[in-house]
């Protein structure tokens, strides 16, 4: 499905439009008429910018917000187009910044195939329109960490928000117990072989003189 909508993409960029299907051109024409409502149009659009404009913002925290944003939207294939006209339009943004974006209306397609094949068949439309190239590669790469939006059961990687489960296991705790030695003295030992008392005879010699 990215292969087709990269071909498809590159057919439209390069000014060639007998080259994409006609399906695919029924479609664009359909997405053109996409829009929100004016209220709605300005939040969203403020909220876009914000996100833009937060250089402290990493690549995924792009992704996961451009893609709440979206889906979150009253008209998620109208909201993705005020993010590629968004994108197009803002200057100075960094590749980075572009791709992660990109990525982001690709978590949404994701989202909502199986739940609104239509709206994620006019945001597929959407960057196949898009004249930046850093957009399409990063809706081609998709995110690196895909979120299951809408209720309280978010999936992110390992971790499932909605139950509290996380995929990490938890590592046995080993305890080490202290063992005291008691030192027993030794046994004193026994000779085997009896002991003769030596008696000492007196010396004659050494006697009183006789009376």
């Amino acid at each position: 499905m990215r292969l087709a909508i990269a071909i498809a993409a590159f057919g439209l960029v390069l000014g060639a439009p007998i080259v994409a299907p006609t399906s695919f051109m029924n479609q664009a024409e359909a997405q053109t008429t996409a829009t929100l409502p004016a209220a709605e149009q300005a939040s969203v659009d403020a909220a876009i910018d914000a996100v833009l404009a937060n250089t402290a913002l990493t690549a995924d925290q792009i992704t996961q917000q451009i893609a709440t944003i979206v889906q979150n939207s009253s008209n998620p294939a109208a909201a993705a187009k005020r993010v590629a006209a968004k994108v197009s339009s803002t200057p100075g943004l960094s590749t980075a910044t572009i791709q992660a974006t990109g990525a982001g209306l690709m978590q949404v397609v994701t989202n909502l195939q199986s739940t609104d094949p239509s709206a994620a068949s006019n945001i597929q439309v959407t960057v196949a329109l898009s004249s930046s190239a850093d957009f399409q590669m990063g809706y081609v790469n998709g995110p690196t960490t895909v979120t299951q939006l809408g209720g309280n059961n978010q999936q992110t990687g390992g971790q499932q928000a909605g139950g509290q489960q996380t995929g990490s296991t938890q590592t046995p705790v080993v305890r080490r117990t202290t063992t005291r030695r008691t030192i027993v003295p030794p046994r004193p030992r026994i000779p085997t072989t009896p002991i003769v008392p030596v008696i000492v005879e007196p010396n004659p010699s050494q006697a009183g003189s006789p009376t």
